[in-house]
């Protein structure tokens, strides 16, 4: 009878506080599938873990077309977080003293030609890779969009295509931080050459099967042709187009594909401080540079926020947190851990859009483990002088060589001064207020720790930098300069398609005659983006047909300008001189200058 009372007392106490869980957890689950509903996203898989324990979830759907729902099993694709378990792989390498964050490149890589201006005192090290300082560029189109790629290209063909600039650092080594996916190729390569064995064999069984990820691989795995709740779910893009998983070239840099539940077992890893089943598998000296830029300018500037060994220090919905995000073909992941509550997120989504609000998942996480708001930095309360951090800053340099031309007249910041507080203006994104927060530092706004810093680089220059981003102060009047050119450039093009329709449809045949070579030149523009569309979007970085005719079509456009200029000038004893077609050749012609001295023309993107 007794333990009847203790039962019935026991149940009763329990009963509300299972029953709020339960509530709490429906409440939560009704939230992810509002969100994926409005947000256009087929189905989602996440992991939760709250001081020890963990909890996983899905919803929406695997496959569309097949109707089937996301289950917890599900693999996924998770683009660049595959960067963050690569990492630990070579931690581990690390730790069992096969290798070194000080071990140089060229020692691990002989066969690579890597130019780095900055040699003789920075090389480029183990640790430049794996935090974004080495310098490298990230991405070419070549790599990136190539259906040529098997899942048994070897690593080194992604830097073998001739182009002897391809691996060369932009900047001093450590310097500071630029994304760079060919450093985790490289990564790659170095654990092949250690361990002398193919990397995603090596890392499958040294690194995922101790941690007791066994839906887990770094092999190439594509979707079936009959989806089981245990397969790869699909993936999509925009309007629900779907998109099966391509093999890249950058593979050391993006190919994973895991579960939630496997994710939640590599979190776990992190949460206990580099140990499994009470034995070292991360050195302990490693874990404090796991997150957290450590070397660059910006850093010893006083920025805190960067790019660590495995993760990015990130400041986002009030709450400080070690996260890493990823996004492949029509997939989307984000992982986040907080160490000093033992709680972490991840999850994935089969949806790559374009207009999706992926921060709304983000806060639903952070919501649900209840993670303690960071300490927000207070501004600094007495006027100080901005004036001097006011102007204009281009990127230094950008994350893709190939269109380093592109950011730098487009993807510049703009600051102005609002009082005591800076505005940044861009052309893409909402305007940001930061205020003064400490000696060269400023916070946005809508952070709670320092996320810009102003310093002078070794050449004096004034640089701003957010961590993962550094931009230098440039010039006003050549920015100006450059954009009245193309402006001009664009006007004169439009103007000679425009002239040369009306003089073929009034018969103008001298007048015809004199802009023809350069109006057909125009017209054939048609061939290539006609061509663009009827291929896979995955040939944009092969010699194809359509990448050939548009390579051959833009490189002529200055030669026949040139010629109809000729043909048009004013003092070839002429009775009438055009001087509206005149100007427009003049202005087309310098559009095209301005164009090869920047080395745009002729364009090609498949090397």
């Amino acid at each position: 009878m007794t333990k009847l009372y203790l039962t019935l007392l026991l149940t009763f106490l329990i009963w509300p506080y299972t029953y709020v869980k339960a509530n709490e957890s429906n409440t939560f689950n009704h939230q992810i599938e509002k969100n994926i509903k409005e947000q256009k996203i087929a189905g989602i898989t996440w992991a939760l873990l709250n001081e020890g324990q963990m909890q996983i979830g899905s919803a929406g759907l695997a496959n569309i077309a097949k109707g089937f729902v996301m289950h917890d099993s599900q693999k996924m694709h998770i683009g660049s977080v595959t960067k963050a378990i690569l990492a630990v792989g070579i931690l581990q390498l690390i730790s069992e003293e096969k290798l070194s964050l000080d071990t140089q490149i060229k020692t691990l890589l002989p066969e690579l030609a890597i130019k780095n201006p900055w040699r003789d005192n920075s090389p480029i090290l183990v640790k430049h890779l794996l935090n974004h300082t080495s310098g490298l560029d990230s991405v070419r189109m070549w790599q990136y969009l190539n259906t040529q790629v098997t899942p048994d290209t070897p690593l080194i063909n992604a830097f073998n295509n001739g182009d002897k600039s391809l691996l060369t650092a932009r900047f001093k080594p450590g310097s500071q931080e630029s994304y760079s996916n060919m450093g985790y190729q490289l990564l790659a390569m170095i654990i092949e050459n250690v361990t002398k064995t193919r990397y995603e064999t090596y890392l499958d069984k040294h690194l995922l099967q101790p941690l007791g990820m066994h839906d887990s691989t770094f092999s190439f795995q594509t979707q079936t042709a009959v989806p089981t709740p245990t397969s790869l779910a699909m993936g999509y893009h925009d309007l629900m187009t779907a998109q099966a998983a391509p093999p890249f070239l950058l593979r050391g840099a993006g190919q994973f594909t895991t579960t939630a539940t496997d994710m939640g077992k590599f979190m776990a890893l992190i949460l206990a401080g580099g140990t499994l089943h009470g034995k070292t598998f991360i050195l302990p000296e490693l874990l404090p540079l796991l997150a957290g830029a450590h070397e660059t300018n910006a850093h010893q500037a006083g920025l805190k926020i960067g790019h660590g060994l495995v993760f990015s220090n990130r400041d986002r919905h009030g709450v400080m947190g070690h996260c890493r995000p990823g996004t492949t073909f029509g997939f989307r992941a984000h992982m986040c851990v907080f160490p000093d509550e033992n709680k972490a997120f991840f999850y994935a989504l089969n949806t790559d859009s374009e207009t999706a609000n992926y921060a709304n998942f983000d806060k639903l996480f952070i919501e649900q483990l209840n993670i303690k708001p960071a300490k927000v930095t207070e501004k600094i309360k007495e006027v100080v002088s901005l004036k001097d951090k006011t102007g204009i800053y281009f990127l230094a340099p950008n994350s893709m060589a190939e269109f380093a031309f592109v950011d730098w007249i487009a993807n510049f910041v703009w600051i102005s001064q609002t009082g005591n507080s800076l505005v940044i203006h861009t052309l893409q994104s909402k305007d940001k207020v930061i205020v003064p927060v400490g000696k060269q530092l400023f916070r946005d706004i809508t952070r709670s720790n320092a996320t810009y810093v102003f310093y002078q680089n070794n050449e004096n220059q004034p640089m701003l930098s957010y961590g993962h981003r550094t931009y230098q102060k440039g010039s006003v009047p050549i920015l100006i300069l450059v954009w009245s050119s193309i402006i001009l450039g664009l006007i004169g093009l439009m103007g000679l398609l425009l002239v040369g329709i009306a003089t073929l449809i009034r018969d103008k045949h001298s007048r015809y005659a004199n802009l023809k070579l350069s109006f057909y030149n125009l017209i054939m523009f048609a061939i290539p983006i006609t061509l663009y569309t009827q291929q896979n979007f995955m040939q944009f970085g092969e010699l194809t047909v359509a990448s050939f005719c548009l390579a051959l079509i833009s490189g002529l456009l200055p030669v026949s300008l040139t010629w109809s200029a000729y043909k048009t000038k004013p003092f070839l004893n002429q009775s009438k001189v055009y001087w509206l077609d005149m100007a427009c050749l003049l202005c087309a012609l310098q559009f095209c200058l301005v164009l090869l001295i920047n080395k745009q023309l002729p364009i090609i993107f498949w090397q």
